[in-house]
């Protein structure tokens, strides 16, 4: 799992070339795009589309699913395969409801972001192994 805390001034569509790049384990995205059983999606919400983050996607070997910002784009939309496989964003989303109930977790009490990464990490941990 990747975390990256970011102000609420920045833009999302800034941070996901950061968020990709910090990841700590390498798993050949690029040389197993050519593989129908090893690719590799993207998902993200509209706050990530822009042809650079798309772009940065594709050359890492991952298929961008973002959803269309109507800022940004002119009546693109997702195609069905897309579709289908965005609707598996619901177990993040309900990631993010779960963590509000939390506010240890959700809000930013620690001093330090390790100790608030760290936070999240635990609660990531405990998230997953409720589902399994």
């Amino acid at each position: 799992m990747v975390s990256k805390i970011i102000s609420s001034k920045q833009s999302d569509a800034i941070s996901l070339i950061e968020t990709i790049n910090k990841m700590p384990i390498d798993i050949n995205t690029l040389k197993n795009s050519t593989h129908n059983r090893y690719k590799q999606h993207m998902l993200a919400d509209s706050g990530y589309d822009s042809n650079l983050n798309k772009n940065y996607l594709r050359k890492k070997g991952y298929i961008p699913i973002i959803a269309p910002n109507i800022k940004n784009t002119k009546k693109k939309q997702l195609t069905k395969k897309g579709k289908e496989i965005y609707k598996k964003r619901k177990i993040i989303e309900s990631f993010f409801s779960w963590i509000k109930n939390y506010p240890v977790v959700d809000q930013f009490y620690q001093k330090k972001i390790s100790s608030q990464n760290g936070l999240l990490l635990l609660a990531s941990s405990l998230f997953i192994s409720k589902r399994i």
